[in-house]
């Protein structure tokens, strides 16, 4: 009740500050913070976190054409999790930044739809998990970037994941701080 009293006054204060009819929401997130060393060997969240520090290093071992990523010289990784007809997937995406009127294609999209190529069927209850991270990409004059790990989803692409959490109340996104992929956030 004094949570419900002070949403609702916070959002008639704010209401006012704005022009007739605006509203503001006030969303509280929580963040599960857990050590990788510490999860169980069965947990799905330590499979994925494995599955993407595969991926991590599939990537940085290769010579990925900077032209994908010529908007932000950034490159974010993703990985979902996809359980169907009693099978396990992991399937990987990655950013598109090509800088054309088009727009992007974030990696967490891109894994989804990538998911969807690969299994026609699948539904969004197939979805168990999504994992992010950003690791080091292209800079114009070879110095380093900082990365932005833990790096949650863009507005785009948190749309698209709450579809699929509407249908799978148990779905999960992971992120990381750093590329040593010793602590998880989910």
């Amino acid at each position: 009740p004094l949570d419900h009293h002070l949403r609702r006054s916070a959002l008639r204060h704010f209401s006012a500050l704005g022009a007739t009819g605006d509203r503001w929401l006030i969303r509280k997130e929580f963040t599960r913070v857990r050590e990788f060393s510490e999860l169980a060997q069965e947990d799905a969240v330590r499979r994925l976190t494995l599955e993407t520090r595969a991926w991590a290093e599939h990537f940085q071992n290769s010579s990925p054409d900077a032209f994908f990523h010529r908007k932000s010289l950034r490159v974010v990784l993703a990985v979902l999790h996809v359980e169907y007809n009693g099978e396990t997937h992991f399937i990987r995406g990655i950013n598109s930044e090509v800088s054309l009127p088009t727009g992007t294609l974030c990696a967490e999209r891109a894994a989804i739809v990538k998911a969807r190529i690969d299994i026609p069927g699948l539904m969004r209850r197939h979805a168990r998990g999504i994992a992010v991270v950003e690791v080091p990409g292209f800079s114009s004059n070879e110095e380093a970037v900082a990365l932005n790990n833990p790096l949650p989803p863009c507005g785009a692409c948190r749309e698209w994941l709450e579809k699929i959490q509407e249908e799978n109340k148990d779905f999960y996104v992971l992120t990381f701080p750093d590329l040593t992929f010793g602590q998880v956030h989910e």
